[in-house]
């Protein structure tokens, strides 16, 4: 089905060439119209932009969407960390659940029953809440025998944890 536009003449009648020649039939030439699409789209970008530069952390990462600490970063969805050069340093599930709840909690004692309750549970015969800090130590601390990331707080109450290093992200 055609559909005329509003000044273009019936198909029976005849029109000069000379007079439809540089026109589209009352609309702006085709590329008077690729310009202002180009300058709305462009437009859009730069608010696009601005609004993404307003949500980021001071990391750089995008609101919400990761944790960053000391150059480190935790990708929230998929649970990969990448260390200050960006280097991808593989965690195990348990080892990503463990981090999680110590980034979400930066500064605060954390005792190891609460950590053994917010791991997924092992299979088999798998490694205790200790194991899993010494092997966070491992991939994160300079030194693990001399923790300065993940503290051990002991006391009359028990063991605890505090994640020492402050912490961008949700």
């Amino acid at each position: 089905m055609h559909i005329p536009f509003a000044r273009e003449p019936e198909r029976g009648d005849r029109v000069d060439p000379a007079q439809k020649k540089g026109s589209l039939d009352g609309l702006p030439a085709l590329a008077d119209l690729l310009i202002s699409i180009g300058a709305i789209l462009v437009g859009q970008a730069r608010v696009r932009g601005t609004a993404d530069a307003a949500e980021a952390t001071a990391c750089g990462c995008p609101e919400g969407s990761a944790y960053c600490f000391d150059g480190w970063r935790l990708d929230r969805l998929t649970g990969r960390l990448t260390d200050a050069s960006g280097a991808l340093v593989p965690l195990s599930a348990r080892e990503t659940a463990l981090l999680t709840v110590f980034l979400a909690a930066p500064g605060q004692l954390l005792m190891r029953d609460q950590l053994a309750a917010a791991l997924p549970a092992p299979d088999g015969e798998g490694p205790s809440v200790e194991l899993e800090i010494l092997g966070l130590r491992r991939k994160l601390e300079t030194d693990a025998r001399h923790p300065e990331v993940i503290i051990t707080d002991r006391d009359a109450n028990g063991v605890g944890y505090v994640f020492a290093l402050d912490v961008d992200g949700p």
